[in-house]
């Protein structure tokens, strides 16, 4: 009786140790394909904004500055109004 007990351990045991080997491998292997990936990505994201916030910055002059639009203010006001509430901290 403790001969199959013991088999039946080992084969647990044995599987157990080949689902953690595969999963390990899983997440190396992943890791190796998946981030440089994301990376260029990220790389590719980054040069496509570019174009845009050079776009938008120009015939700005560096020293007079903007007052801001109400319509901004309102919106900035209610984004942090519904991240508090969000969050748990009632602020008004």
């Amino acid at each position: 009786m403790t001969d199959k007990t013991c088999i039946v351990g080992s084969v647990s045991l044995t599987l157990f140790l080949l689902s953690l080997f595969l999963n390990l491998f899983q997440i190396a292997f992943m890791t190796v394909t998946l981030f440089p990936i994301r990376l260029l990505i990220a790389a590719f994201m980054m040069l496509l904004a570019w174009p845009f916030a050079f776009l938008a910055s120009v015939g700005r002059s560096e020293t007079t500055v903007e007052p801001q639009c109400l319509w901004r203010r309102w919106v900035l006001c209610y984004a942090f109004v519904c991240l508090s509430v969000l969050k748990g901290n009632f602020v008004f």
